[in-house]
């Protein structure tokens, strides 16, 4: 199987999260990626899905998952996914036909364990939509909220109960509160909570003007029995994600937090991304391209890139990130010698020190209530160090 590339090797994040792994990937060759990845362990398949898809992208998408599913076949697959907007991009025939294919391509390991998800917008859920991926056992749905318009103005409220009346198995929220005021956003947790998401996101909150701090929503997501992962993601008292934290078997990634031998994540479709290992690759954004690659029987992918090399006894910054963000706090054995190896990475956690937002806690770095409200700023800085194997 060939793979085909284009001069271009620049990532295009779909989200700010995508955009955060963006920035210290330097591209490889693609062979060195798939050297990267395993061949027994657990994988999660994303498929995108445009708003736009015209009525040859079915087809095309099709080709893609028969083209790339040999190198995946002995691989059990434990999370599946419709990513963008499923719902309006495609219609019933359309995605029923790509569920069954994606069902015989890819090898379950155990369809009522395996997850199925699918990403949507108020305006993409109708009774008959809904009843369709039910029927299709999707169980769990990310809903994609405009938060600058108030709950009212998009009627929210029965559109959730409508939603509920399918019991699917849980649901997440992503919140995009980069335009919303803080009034707004108040009325929109105000009224999540009382629906309880499994999930509540909130996407964009660095960029939004007036808006509380991390630590301050922190509070109040805790009073109503939301724990706060990473620096963004608000996950509902007693959830699977938080026993992964307290048993330390947790990954940050650009889908989310996840078990971290989730590994190998199959991305298909246009603009697709995907991770082998360590590295990433993203299909093309051109449906020309995607479609030429199609027809040559190569795999349209755009860009491959991987985290910079590192030596094998300490630590790349993107490793203390992830610490940072899965549990807040940094095992000292994992990061004492990498400091002491990387005079930048030793400034700035001196700095985080003596700022207070990190503290000493037995053999950790914990990250404190005023490290909170500057997670973001700091694993940006970390993941901006080139001293570490660059």
């Amino acid at each position: 199987m060939q793979v085909a590339t284009t001069t271009n090797n620049l990532f295009c994040p779909h989200s700010d999260i995508e955009a955060e792994f963006f920035k210290s990937l330097v591209s490889c060759p693609k062979e060195q990626l798939r050297k990267r990845r395993t061949s027994i362990s657990p994988i999660a398949l994303n498929i995108y899905i445009p708003s736009n898809a015209n009525s040859t992208y079915p087809g095309l998408v099709s080709r893609e998952i028969e083209l790339i599913q040999p190198v995946f076949r002995y691989q059990p697959l434990v999370k599946f996914w419709l990513r963008n907007r499923p719902l309006k991009g495609m219609n019933r025939g359309e995605l029923t036909e790509l569920v069954f294919l994606s069902n015989s391509y890819f090898n379950p390991r155990n369809k009522k364990a395996c997850e199925y998800g699918f990403e949507c917008t108020l305006t993409d859920i109708t009774t008959e939509k809904l009843a369709l991926m039910k029927g299709l056992h999707f169980d769990c749905f990310r809903l994609t909220i405009n938060a600058a318009i108030p709950p009212h103005k998009q009627q929210f409220t029965s559109i959730l109960t409508t939603a509920s009346d399918f019991h699917f198995g849980e649901w997440y929220c992503c919140l995009q509160v980069n335009q919303a005021d803080p009034d707004t956003l108040d009325h929109w947790l105000t009224e999540l909570i009382r629906y309880q998401p499994a999930i509540i996101e909130l996407q964009g909150l660095q960029t939004m003007e007036g808006a509380a701090t991390l630590s301050q929503l922190s509070r109040r997501m805790s009073s109503q029995h939301y724990q706060l992962m990473a620096d963004r993601f608000f996950v509902i008292q007693g959830h699977k994600l938080l026993q992964l934290r307290q048993s330390k078997t947790l990954q940050y990634t650009p889908w989310g937090m996840a078990r971290d031998s989730l590994i190998d994540w199959v991305g298909i479709g246009l603009g697709a991304l995907g991770k082998l290992g360590d590295g990433y690759y993203q299909n093309t954004d051109s449906i020309h391209d995607y479609r030429q690659a199609l027809d040559e029987k190569h795999l349209p992918v755009h860009c491959t890139g991987l985290f910079p090399d590192h030596q094998p006894q300490n630590l790349p910054p993107w490793q203390l990130v992830n610490q940072l963000l899965c549990f807040h706090r940094v095992h000292l054995t994992s990061c004492d010698l990498t400091i002491k190896l990387c005079p930048e990475l030793a400034k700035l956690f001196q700095h985080a020190l003596s700022l207070g937002w990190l503290t000493r806690e037995s053999d950790y770095l914990v990250l404190s209530i005023q490290g909170l409200d500057h997670l973001r700023y700091f694993c940006d800085s970390l993941q901006a160090c080139r001293c570490n194997g660059r």
